[in-house]
């Protein structure tokens, strides 16, 4: 196979042909690298390094019951959301101003919205964070050429993170919220204590349940009394409409169901005077003086048991009268005592849900005072940097500085200024279209070469191109453009 062109050979051809302007920029570049190295102040990184231990714990304010809280792992989320408060523009704008205040004045003495943005967008610029591998802490390094004020501007930076960061989860205004709501809570528990208090003294008793069922014993009581006196009236009703049957009756009664001492012995006697007086009519007649003397006997022994009936009777009638009566008062009894239970029966209810709201409201507030007092303690700092975060290493300088760094600076000068300087020369080997070998005038404009004569010819007035050899090309030109003739 023969080989039409050598690579090698054209890119050694232009490198030589472009020698001087590679050179040129590479020793420009490489003597600005100098200048950079030796010359550029010098710029140094104060660093120091957050821990984030937990997460925020959230508990709703609406939910007044025992929580129960578990801790859940971090995530490099919740490590990104920690650099995004570093670098808020709130963060950096507390910190311009609490540098203002120490003497050191980013704004350069200015005011208004654009010194200050100014003024966080230069923050912003010499503030680097990052997240250490494998571990939950996040490295926060500034870039400074005074050494001294970078330390007091991450010391400030800092201290304006921590507060922030207790302000966006702790909020001032939660504290005010749950305060609000205990005091809340405590005037509304105390109406309903005295609600209560006052609600025992309308009804005159401290223990309207205990009432209610010695009442109901005596209501109970009652009844069975009241039952025993209606069986009682039956008999006695029964006893004396007989006695009054017997009274108004024409012939002589004997009174026999009467249970009476006195009665019952008038009643003995009486009978004994009739079976005598029986007797008698066997051997008398009726108008004999015997039998006269017998029925005068029973005539006066039948008039004292008449009475003595007639007072038993009253007597019974009066018995009969008290039993009504009492059955008739311990009726009224009974409904005062079931009124009395209806209205104790309300005052326990009005005393059970007053007790029931009294109970819940005394948790609520109970609630609210703890969580007022958590999101008091948990507004502090120190609260932060206990359970929260904490400062693993102050801010710092190895006072080596970070740029301009000599040794790679150089290389990287004069690594850059060959590369800049090969590649302008190649660039404007590229673009220049002129006939650089004699190679080019055959390929490209179609014309055999003798011979070629070098550009420093000119420098020696030699002519680039013969007259007498120009003539005879042009002649071989015409020549081929005439028409054969048949």
């Amino acid at each position: 196979m023969i080989k039409t062109e050598n690579y090698l050979r054209e890119l050694a051809i232009i490198f030589f042909a472009q020698q001087r302007i590679i050179f040129t920029v590479m020793v420009a570049l490489t003597l600005a690298g100098v200048a950079i190295a030796f010359l550029w102040p010098s710029s140094y990184a104060v660093e120091c390094s957050i821990l984030v231990k937990s997460k925020k714990l959230e508990k709703s304010p609406e939910a007044l019951e025992a929580q129960e809280l578990r801790l859940s792992e971090l995530t490099s989320e919740d490590l990104r959301s920690e650099m995004q408060l570093i670098e808020s523009p709130d963060v950096l704008r507390a910190t311009v101003e609490a540098l203002k205040k120490r003497g050191l004045d980013f704004t350069h003495g200015e005011t208004g919205n654009e010194a200050m943005s100014e003024a966080v967008d230069f923050f912003a610029k010499h503030l680097e964070l990052s997240i250490v591998p494998k571990a939950f802490v996040i490295k926060v390094v500034w870039t400074d050429s005074n050494v001294e004020r970078g330390v007091a501007i991450l010391k400030t930076l800092l201290d304006v993170y921590i507060r922030y960061r207790s302000s966006v989860f702790n909020p001032t205004s939660a504290e005010g919220f749950f305060k609000s709501q205990r005091d809340n809570f405590s005037d509304t528990l105390q109406e309903h204590e005295q609600a209560l208090t006052e609600l025992y003294q309308t009804i005159n008793t401290p223990t309207p349940d205990q009432e209610m069922k010695i009442n109901m014993d005596i209501v109970r009581d009652i009844k069975v009394n009241i039952e025993g006196a209606r069986r009682e009236i039956l008999d006695l009703r029964k006893l004396t409409d007989e006695i009054k049957a017997a009274l108004d009756s024409n012939e002589v009664q004997l009174f026999s169901f009467v249970d009476n001492p006195s009665i019952v012995a008038l009643s003995s006697k009486l009978q004994e005077l009739l079976i005598k007086r029986s007797d008698a009519f066997r051997v008398y007649t009726d108008e004999s003086p015997q039998v006269k003397r017998v029925d005068e006997q029973i005539n006066q022994v039948f008039g004292v048991l008449q009475s003595e009936v007639d007072i038993y009777y009253n007597n019974l009638k009066g018995k009969l009268e008290a039993k009504e009566l009492f059955i008739e008062t311990a009726t009224i009894r009974i409904n005062e005592l079931t009124q009395r239970n209806l209205e104790l029966q309300s005052f326990q209810s009005k005393v059970d849900k007053l007790q029931t709201e009294i109970k819940m409201l005394k948790h609520s507030y109970e609630t609210f005072f703890r969580r007022f007092e958590e999101s008091r303690m948990a507004a502090s700092p120190e609260a932060n940097n206990l359970f929260s975060i904490s400062v693993l290493n102050q801010p710092f300088s190895s006072g080596v500085p970070v740029f301009p760094r000599k040794l790679p600076v150089l290389v990287l000068s004069l690594f850059v200024g060959l590369l800049a300087g090969v590649s302008i020369g190649f660039l404007q080997e590229f673009f220049d279209h002129t006939f650089k070998t004699p190679r080019d005038v055959t390929v490209f404009a179609g014309l055999p070469t003798l011979f070629s004569i070098s550009a420093d010819s000119l420098a020696l007035g030699i002519p680039l191109v013969n007259k007498s050899l120009t003539a005879s090309t042009k002649k071989q030109k015409q020549s081929k453009k005439k028409p054969e003739k048949k």
